[in-house]
């Protein structure tokens, strides 16, 4: 789909480094979901959903935890874009960094964000892209 493009990814995902909630906000559709990996302690079964959805994922991760993404591959799938990222960020109690890889599987609609689901494996945002 070409409506997910890396320049929108590349712009959300600059926004929410800087922490520009607004900016990141303005990337999604209203309708947008968001689901973090299932294996996430504290995840939402139901994930983040439309704007105050995305506000309240980005204060979690950003405030709490100082969580930042840099997108390593971008690679088409279908209707769908998965995105690799270095993700880091600095525990609460005692600041200290960890790092992981995520996999989001992203689709879009008129230019916007309209769902994100991530992983931590690369197989399951393969195939989560394929049931897309």
């Amino acid at each position: 789909m070409a409506e997910v493009g890396a320049d929108l990814i590349r712009h959300m995902l600059d926004a929410f480094n800087r922490g520009d909630a607004d900016a990141v906000v303005a990337t999604f559709a209203e309708d947008c979901e968001l689901h973090e990996p299932p294996e996430m302690p504290d995840r939402l079964d139901a994930g983040f959903r439309g704007h105050a959805g995305i506000r309240a994922w980005m204060r979690n991760l950003r405030e709490f935890g100082g969580v930042r993404f840099e997108p390593t591959a971008l690679t088409l799938m279908g209707d769908a874009l998965i995105a690799e990222l270095a993700s880091s960020g600095r525990g609460q109690a005692g600041g200290v960094p960890f790092a992981w890889t995520t996999f989001a599987v992203i689709e879009a609609r008129d230019g916007r964000l309209t769902c994100v689901r991530a992983f931590l494996t690369r197989d399951e945002a393969v195939a989560a892209a394929a049931r897309a």
